[in-house]
C-alpha cells in the first residue's frame, strides 16, 4: 500500500489551525483503532496532522489521577480497542491514566456467573 503524501499544496486553502505550520487538515477520531491504523499505514507523515486532544476516557483518568494520586480508574467501554488506548503511557512519568478497561461484553459475563 502506497503511503499518502500530505503537503501544503495538496490541501485546500483556508483550513488553518496552526499558523506556524500552515494550511492543514486535522485528522481526528475517538477510536484508538483508527489512530493505530493511521500510524501503521501513513506513518510519521501523519503525525503533524493528527489532533493531540485526549479522548474522554483518558481525560477522566488524568483528572482522577491528578486530584487523587492513589485512586484506581476502571473504565467500562463498548469497544475492545479502548484497552489498546489505555495501555499506552500518557503521563510524563510513564504511568497510566487508566488502570483497567472492561468491555461491556466482559461486564455482562461477570454478572452472568
Amino acid at each position: 500500500m502506497k503511503s499518502a503524501k500530505f503537503t501544503k499544496q495538496s490541501v485546500k486553502k483556508g483550513m488553518k489551525w496552526n499558523h506556524d505550520i500552515g494550511d492543514l487538515p486535522i485528522l481526528t477520531s475517538e477510536c484508538p483503532g483508527w489512530v493505530c491504523y493511521a500510524e501503521k499505514t501513513i506513518g510519521e507523515e501523519a503525525f503533524p496532522f493528527m489532533s493531540n486532544i485526549k479522548s474522554p476516557q483518558q481525560l477522566c483518568g488524568k483528572l482522577l489521577k491528578t486530584n487523587f494520586a492513589d485512586a484506581k480508574f476502571v473504565s467500562i467501554m463498548p469497544c475492545y480497542d479502548k484497552k489498546l488506548e489505555a495501555v499506552r503511557p500518557m503521563l510524563p512519568d510513564g504511568s497510566m491514566e487508566v488502570d483497567t478497561v472492561l468491555a461491556t461484553h466482559e461486564l455482562i459475563e461477570l454478572f452472568e456467573r
